[in-house]
C-alpha cells in the first residue's frame, strides 16, 4: 500500500464530511475524547501517526488496512469489524475493543495494556512483540492465535471457547484463567511448571 497513491485526510475533518465509507485514503492527525464517530468504514487504507484519544468509534468497520505508529488509548471500539488489518507500533492502553471481530491480523510491537477484548471472535490472528499485561479476552471465542514474544501477565484468559491458541513463547508470571478450559492452549514446558505451582503441586 503506496501511501502517494491514497488520498489524505485529516481525522479532525471527519466529522465535517457527510461519508461514512471511505477507501484508498491515509489518515493522520489528532483527535481528543470529544471525536465521536460511529458506524465508520474503511477499506484498502492507512492510518499513520494518527492520534485519538479517548475518543469513540463503536461499529467501526476496518478490512485491508494498515495502523501504523497511532495512539488509540482509551478509545472505544466496541462491535467492531477488523479484516486484513495490520496494527504496527501502535499505543493500544486501555483501548476498547468489547464484542468485536478480528480475522486474519496482526499486532506488531504494540504497547497494549489493559487493552480489552472481552467477547471477541479472535481468528488467524498474531500479536508479535506486544505489551499486553492485565488485557482482557474473557469469554471470547479465540481459534489460531499466536503470542510471540509477548508480555501476556495478568491477562485475563477465562475464554468461551479456544483452539490452537500459542503462548509458548511469551511471558508471564500470571495469568486469569480457568484451567478445566485449557484445551487448546499450547505453553512450553516452564510454563506447564509455573501452572502446577500455581495448583498447588509439590514439585520434586
Amino acid at each position: 500500500m503506496e501511501a502517494d497513491k491514497l488520498t489524505k485526510i485529516e481525522i479532525s475533518d471527519i466529522p465535517d464530511r457527510e461519508d461514512l465509507k471511505y477507501e484508498n485514503v491515509l489518515i493522520t492527525g489528532f483527535a481528543d475524547e470529544e471525536f465521536l464517530m460511529e458506524e465508520l468504514d474503511f477499506r484498502q487504507s492507512k492510518f499513520e501517526k494518527t492520534n485519538i484519544l479517548g475518543g469513540n468509534l463503536n461499529n467501526f468497520s476496518a478490512f485491508d488496512v494498515v495502523f501504523k505508529k497511532c495512539d488509540f488509548s482509551i478509545t472505544k471500539f466496541t462491535s467492531s469489524y477488523f479484516n486484513n488489518v495490520i496494527f504496527d507500533n501502535c499505543k493500544l492502553m486501555g483501548t476498547d475493543f468489547r464484542d468485536s471481530i478480528f480475522k486474519e491480523s496482526k499486532f506488531i510491537e504494540c504497547q497494549m495494556e489493559m487493552v480489552n477484548f472481552a467477547e471477541n471472535k479472535i481468528g488467524n490472528t498474531n500479536f508479535h512483540s506486544c505489551n499486553l499485561p492485565s488485557s482482557d479476552f474473557s469469554h471470547a471465542e479465540m481459534k489460531d492465535i499466536k503470542f510471540d514474544d509477548c508480555d501476556i501477565d495478568r491477562m485475563n484468559l477465562n475464554y468461551r471457547t479456544m483452539k490452537n491458541v500459542d503462548i509458548s513463547e511469551s511471558r508471564f508470571q500470571n495469568l486469569i484463567f480457568d484451567v478445566k478450559k485449557a484445551k487448546g492452549l499450547k505453553i512450553n514446558d516452564l510454563q506447564a511448571l509455573q501452572f502446577a505451582k500455581s495448583m498447588g503441586f509439590i514439585i520434586e
